[in-house]
């Protein structure tokens, strides 16, 4: 990515809204080269902190390490999600009360999320303190900041907390397979004519 792109999207990302709160932005960009074919378009979030740190290079210098780094918050997000009840798009597991399906599925779904996270807390290197900065920056979304003035630590312990534990769920063998399924998003700079 080029350093103008950087720049671009660093500046277009914009902070909370009048009222305080986080907004939300759906970008989009086009996938496809060929002219012959059908615009083909993936969607992504730039508001989210993981985005953000993203585009910005702060989960690493080295690509290898950084798509590692993003794919594992966004299984650890897909797990936290599951935990609380929810999909990764925020809604409601359902549970069926018409008579179709499985009744237990959901439930089911939540215990397992639960137990695969807790096997991630025995890995070595993962401390209950990075689990809690992987829930928040992840699954609440909270900023590294935000995250350091909520427990009283200087936003770069929170940062290298955090890297760390990444680095934990990425080593995590369990989970290889689920972090292939994760697309990662490439930006270049666009030929301007």
């Amino acid at each position: 990515m080029t350093q103008s792109v950087k720049s671009k999207l660093s500046a277009n990302v914009p902070g909370p809204g009048r009222d305080g709160c986080r907004l939300e932005l759906n970008a989009r960009a086009r996938v496809n080269d060929n002219p012959k074919q059908a615009d083909q378009w993936a969607l992504f979030d730039v508001s989210h902190p993981i985005e953000k740190m993203r585009w910005k290079g702060s989960l690493g210098s080295e690509q290898i390490v950084a798509d590692r780094r993003y794919r594992a918050a966004c299984v650890w997000q897909k797990f936290f999600y599951k935990c609380q009840g929810l999909t990764t798009t925020r809604e409601w597991l359902q549970e069926h009360v018409d008579g179709t399906g499985d009744p237990h599925a959901a439930p089911a779904a939540r215990m397992d999320a639960s137990m695969q996270r807790l096997n991630v807390m025995e890995q070595v290197g993962m401390t209950r303190r990075r689990f809690e900065d992987l829930d928040s920056i992840c699954g609440l979304g909270l900023t590294v900041s935000e995250q350091g003035r909520a427990t009283s630590r200087h936003p770069s312990s929170v940062r290298e907390s955090f890297l760390s534990a990444l680095d934990v769920v990425g080593g995590f063998p369990e989970w290889d397979r689920e972090m292939e399924r994760v697309g990662v998003l490439y930006l270049t700079g666009a030929e301007t004519n």
